[in-house]
């Protein structure tokens, strides 16, 4: 897990970096060649700021990307400014101006699909921030494989988002991936209720796992469900021992229900949240349902805000 934690950071600074420094060092013969070099930049800038983990490092690195591309694209323009649009290439630049362009073609594609996770279909549950004081950072979100990776095996979770706090510095702990869940500026935090309704399961006495550990047996972990006009919303990965309500109980808009930890199928502390509209037939089906907080759809690289 930690060595996937080192994966995701590397990746989301080194290829729009990387891609940075080629566009701004490589050679162009034409204006055509040049344009293709500046597109395959743009579109892997594009992606990693929509879809990079920027709070692994620092959330405000993010955006430092958009004006390190455009002042890579100006210096680089200029040394090809007086040249031809395009020329005559030998065999050998042929073909590496045609990878190019496939490679172009593909970033694109992703790009859409990244995109399209910003956005939802279906009418969606409006419902209260859970956490309170501090600005919270959607680790995973969105309706896209790309923005919302490790939810898409579980057609419940389509639109589920996994949510850390953010410290001083943008990161989501002190340290890229402390040993001690007090490091993670989330753990311990208290969870209010999303909505009114009535608790119709829940599960609290579970440990809670050492940041890089994971409960495969009890994927919720600790959790509480809680119906709402039909709808069930998910709070999962509580603290051991925090919840302050059990099944049966009716709890209030706002109403403190359990504290943040790391129990279940996680590896660091943070909340878990997905909503389902249940449908109790002769097949038992459960809908995804996307969520929107007080009207905002959250995806990866989403910042609450709350006092």
């Amino acid at each position: 897990m930690k060595a996937l934690v080192l994966l995701l950071a590397f990746i989301t600074i080194a290829l729009p970096s990387a891609a940075v420094v080629w566009l701004w060092m490589g050679k162009n013969s034409n204006k055509v060649e040049w344009q293709v070099k500046a597109s395959i930049a743009a579109a892997i800038s594009i992606f990693a700021f929509t879809a990079g983990t920027w709070a692994l490092t620092s959330y405000y690195l993010r955006y430092a990307l958009p004006p390190a591309f455009l002042a890579a694209a100006y210096l680089s323009y200029r040394k090809i400014k007086y040249r031809p649009i395009f020329v005559r290439m030998h065999e050998k630049g042929r073909i590496g101006f045609s990878i190019q362009v496939v490679l172009l073609i593909a970033i694109l594609a992703i790009d859409i699909f990244t995109i399209k996770g910003l956005f939802y279909s279906g009418d969606p549950i409006d419902l209260a921030f859970p956490l309170k004081n501090g600005s919270y950072y959607t680790l995973q979100g969105g309706s896209s494989p790309f923005t919302n990776p490790f939810h898409r095996k579980d057609p419940a979770e389509l639109y589920a988002i996994d949510i850390v706090k953010l410290n001083s510095i943008g990161n989501r702990a002190w340290g890229l991936f402390p040993s001690a869940p007090s490091r993670y500026a989330i753990n311990g935090a208290t969870v209010f209720s999303p909505c009114a309704g009535r608790v119709v399961e829940s599960a609290g006495g579970l440990p809670d796992n050492k940041p890089g550990s994971v409960d495969r047996y009890n994927p919720a972990g600790n959790y509480i469900v809680i119906d709402c006009d039909g709808t069930n919303i998910w709070l999962a990965h509580l603290l051991s021992d925090s919840l302050l309500v059990k099944r049966g109980d009716t709890v209030r808009q706002g109403q403190p229900l359990a504290q943040v930890g790391n129990s279940g199928k996680s590896m660091e502390p943070h909340l878990h949240i997905h909503a389902v509209r249940s449908d109790a037939g002769e097949e038992k089906s459960e809908e995804a349902m996307p969520m929107v907080f007080e009207g905002r759809f959250l995806t990866i690289n989403s910042v609450y805000r709350t006092k």
